[in-house]
């Protein structure tokens, strides 16, 4: 009988599409996670919530604008020469402020991205 495959962290998060608060708090801690839960309640607050799109990464959409800014979580890849990460837990948020500077005023979320 074939031993069962253990599942890669992509496909187990491919099946269960993990929610990110739950991300959250189960790889980082103290400030670091009250910051990241802080954001994720902004945005689902403003009609925004994060959606699991790729290993360790959520996506924001806005106003119809898919991919307006994502998410990344790295605490959740072990350091690997595939997967270098910065040592200690971490999270970041990247978006292309260039492309969506109009909807980011218009929507008045200018002090959520630092534009001034």
């Amino acid at each position: 009988m074939p031993e069962d495959k253990k599942l890669s962290l992509y496909n187990q998060q491919k099946l269960t599409k993990p929610v990110i608060e739950d991300a959250i708090c189960e790889y980082l801690s103290g400030e670091t996670r009250r910051n990241a839960l802080a954001f994720a309640a902004w945005l689902r607050a403003n009609g925004t919530p994060p959606k699991w799109f790729r290993m360790i990464g959520w996506t924001v959409t806005y106003k119809g604008v898919k991919r307006f800014c994502d998410i990344w979580i790295h605490a959740m890849v072990k350091d690997t020469p595939a997967h270098p990460i910065c040592g200690r837990p971490s999270w970041g948020v990247s978006f292309n402020i260039d492309k969506h500077r109009d909807a980011i005023i218009n929507g008045g979320l200018q002090n959520a991205y630092g534009i001034t």
